[in-house]
């Protein structure tokens, strides 16, 4: 479970089930022992092609800020972002371009392309 627990992104599996069957899934929840960290207990979310579903996808910044290169410094508030659709729809992470930013300048979310 290592490549699929510790990672920002969202990762879909199958899972195959002892009667023969598989399953397509995302990780909902985990649980780790309070003192060794070992893994306990893992939730999965069963997905269906046809119908959306609600998941937060992480957000990759592209570029250097023209305000970090006069000596700002660059607050990355929302790292994931909650977004709604299709499983096939879904990008594995969103891209936004901080190249133009200016010192005291904001990227909106309204502003990045899907």
């Amino acid at each position: 479970f290592k490549s699929l627990v510790y990672t920002p992104d969202v990762h879909t599996v199958e899972i195959d089930l002892k009667d023969g069957g598989k399953l397509n899934a995302v990780l909902q929840d985990i649980q780790f022992h309070p003192v060794t960290d070992a893994i306990m207990h893992i939730d999965f979310y069963q997905i269906f092609e046809d119908k959306e579903i609600s998941m937060e996808i992480p957000v990759h910044t592209k570029g250097v800020a023209r305000g970090v290169k006069n000596g700002g410094v660059l607050r990355f508030n929302l790292r994931r972002m909650r977004v709604k659709g299709l499983p096939g729809n879904l990008p594995d992470f969103i891209e936004a371009d901080i190249t133009p930013l200016k010192i005291g300048n904001k990227l909106y979310v309204t502003a990045l392309k899907s």
